[in-house]
């Protein structure tokens, strides 16, 4: 760590006030940091020629009650270096939920380098709701306030502070912060003050920090409690330049994280009482529910008659205003609307699952990033699917990933973390199934006869499991007419060969659940495999990956030795990845068979194989990721580039064919 990290009181920061509380800043200014020394920090930017921008100051103060009533205000004085920098220095945006907080601008200043006042408030301003998107809209009362700033050239210093007043928490004592000391630039001055009750037991935890915070305690005064200031204060933090693969959990980025009172158990137990009652059944939905189950033989049948509707023809539409935000509508009102969010569909096929007898509850949880369980807030979850068990244990269902059956997860909510929320009293914490690359997989199948003047037709299939039928599901959800197959068909086989012809194509429809997705394509492709002397050469498609590893391997390389452990969970993706080609030759012909490649370490492993079998080469690719978790010390760096290299001499585009 920068050894000026560690400084108590620094240029431009004034300390919190003796006895007193933490800065309160409104649009008359900020007492406590002093504008013109910040002014006089100003570089020159050739000093950093690979900077955009550079921060004076990061600013940040957070002053909450038990509640989370308070305010959180941030401050920020950027200067410009280059002229690609200029526009998004000067246009900003910021969106808010006006029933639960307000929003103010309190200044935006821009000064030229040499301190001078260039514009003392923005040039245009505009607050206005943010408009419902027209696919899988959602409608809440989020404002967005903009505003253009005037004046901003190369060299530029601009000055912003701005403040969320919050005056309605989602959840009494939830609240969830965030700070970083790293910038993605760098930072001349960083200052992070929070203050909080001193009775409060809230979650504080700083990360890589290289500093203890000052403390402060302030006695109780008349009605208001005792409370406790923390800041932190740095300067001259260093721009962390980016490593390929690095890890967000690191123990390099400095990170303060300020979370609320309370248990997951109360967390869901909050969600319990919204909910509670709001599943109940009129007879017109059960009516419907005995229509939709009549012709089922089994509780199997009835319980996926049940999904596909809800799923399928029940529309996604969010309607998140007021307690709606988190409180599910009714399944009557779901059902006569014709349209529900994650809530309103988890609620919907929960209350028909206890309809049937089948014990069901709706799963808090993450969609799209995973959850820091050492920090208990609403604010983590974003999303609701429902779980029911049969006796046989736990099974879950996602009623607004319309392309995935009954009995599957998509795969951004496998082996994420949610609660059960089975009622008031009992709330259980679980992981989600993940059954990883053995369960995920993709196999391309290409099948051809290769003609003695060198022309192939082919037989392209594409099959799956898990995630990897889900893809073929996306690709034609409803199907496809006889106009879009033509072109689709053309762009799919000119996509391996350039001068490829179709012949047809038959692919099902994705939402169609009574059978696996399916994908063939079957065309011809002339001169693929031209004449060289007395040999032929084979053109291989799809072609080799080995060019892709080596430009990895490279980037890993020209950052090492590295800062950052290594975060190899996405990096191949979540499926294990299969590419067969079976190419029939003719009578009499041989293959000259390049050496295969196989690289099996921390990554996963990677094979490619090279056989003939008869009249028929065979080229084999598969690439299958190690299982989602694996993180890397950055020490670990000359195994993966071992991985990657190997990896890389998977470089074969063409085979040698020699005739009898």
């Amino acid at each position: 760590m920068h050894p000026a990290l560690a400084v108590a009181a620094l240029l431009a920061l004034a300390a919190v006030p003796a006895a007193a509380q933490a800065p309160r800043i409104t649009k008359l200014g900020d007492a406590s940091v002093r504008t013109d020394s910040l002014l006089k920090l100003a570089i020159d930017p050739k000093e950093r020629p690979d900077d955009a921008t550079h921060l004076i100051l990061d600013d940040g103060v957070i002053i909450l009650d038990a509640q989370g009533k308070g305010t959180r205000t941030f401050r920020q004085v950027r200067q410009v270096l280059k002229r690609e920098a200029i526009e998004e220095s000067a246009e900003h945006s910021w969106g808010y939920l006006p029933e639960r907080e307000a929003f103010v601008l309190n200044w935006a200043r821009v000064y030229s380098r040499s301190g001078k006042l260039v514009s003392a408030k923005p040039a245009v301003v505009q607050e206005g709701e943010i408009p419902a998107r027209e696919i899988a809209p959602v409608y809440q009362k989020q404002r967005v306030y903009r505003m253009s700033l005037a004046g901003v050239t190369e060299g530029s210093i601009i000055d912003i502070s701005w403040s969320y007043k919050v005056t309605s928490p989602s959840r009494a004592g939830d609240f969830l912060e965030g700070w970083r000391l790293h910038a993605g630039t760098s930072v001349a001055r960083s200052r992070y003050v929070v203050e909080l009750p001193a009775a409060m037991d809230a979650k504080l935890v700083a990360r890589n920090m290289g500093m203890e915070p000052k403390v402060q305690q302030l006695k109780a005064v008349g009605r208001s409690p005792a409370r406790v200031v923390r800041m932190w204060a740095a300067a001259d933090i260093p721009k962390l330049e980016p490593e390929p693969l690095a890890a967000d959990s690191n123990d390099v980025v400095g990170t303060v994280t300020l979370a609320g009172t309370g248990t997951w158990e109360d967390v869901g137990r909050w969600y319990a009482g919204l909910a509670k009652g709001r599943d109940s059944l009129t007879p017109a939905v059960t009516a419907k529910l005995r229509e939709l189950v009549k012709d089922a033989r089994t509780q199997e049948d009835s319980i996926r008659a049940i999904h596909r509707w809800v799923a399928q023809d029940i529309r996604y539409v969010s309607v998140s205003l007021g307690l709606g935000g988190y409180q599910p509508r009714t399944p009557q009102a779901v059902m006569a609307d014709g349209f529900g969010d994650c809530k309103d569909k988890a609620t919907l096929f929960v209350a028909a699952l206890r309809w049937m007898g089948v014990p069901a509850w709706p799963v808090l949880l993450n969609a799209i990033g995973r959850v820091d369980t050492a920090f208990v807030s609403i604010n983590q979850f974003n999303h609701v699917i429902a779980a029911l068990d049969r006796g046989r244990g736990a099974e879950f269902a996602d009623l607004t990933a319309d392309l995935v059956p009954f009995g599957e997860l998509p795969p951004n909510v496998a082996g994420q973390f949610g609660l059960v929320v089975r009622d008031l009293q009992r709330i259980d914490r679980v992981t989600l199934p993940d059954g990883g690359p053995a369960a995920n997989s993709t196999v391309e199948t290409i099948a051809g006869t290769l003609t003695p003047t060198g022309q192939l037709t082919v037989a392209l299939t594409q099959s799956g499991t898990g995630a990897g039928l889900l893809r073929l599901r996306a690709q034609f959800p409803d199907g496809v007419d006889a106009k879009a197959r033509e072109g689709f068909a053309k762009a799919a086989a000119q996509n391996f060969f350039a001068n490829a012809t179709p012949d047809s194509l038959l692919v099902s429809e994705g939402r169609d659940f009574t059978q696996a997705p399916r994908f063939a394509l079957f065309f011809k492709a002339p001169q693929v495999a031209k004449r060289a002397g007395d040999s032929w050469i084979l053109t291989l498609k799809p072609p080799a990956m080995g060019r892709s590893f080596a430009q990895l391997a490279d980037a890993i390389e020209r950052k090492t030795p590295r800062r950052f452990p290594i975060d190899l969970r996405d990096t191949f993706g979540r499926t294990t990845s299969v590419t067969e080609s079976r190419i029939r030759l003719p009578d009499g012909w041989t293959a000259q068979l390049p050496d295969g490649v196989k690289a099996v370490g921390a990554p996963g492993t990677f094979e490619v194989t090279y056989a003939q079998e008869g009249n028929t080469l065979v080229v084999r690719r598969t690439l299958r990721p190690a299982d989602r978790g694996v993180v890397l010390p950055p020490s670990a760096a000359g195994e993966v580039l071992a991985w990657l290299r190997e990896a890389a001499k998977d470089e074969t585009d063409f085979v040698v064919l020699r005739p009898r």
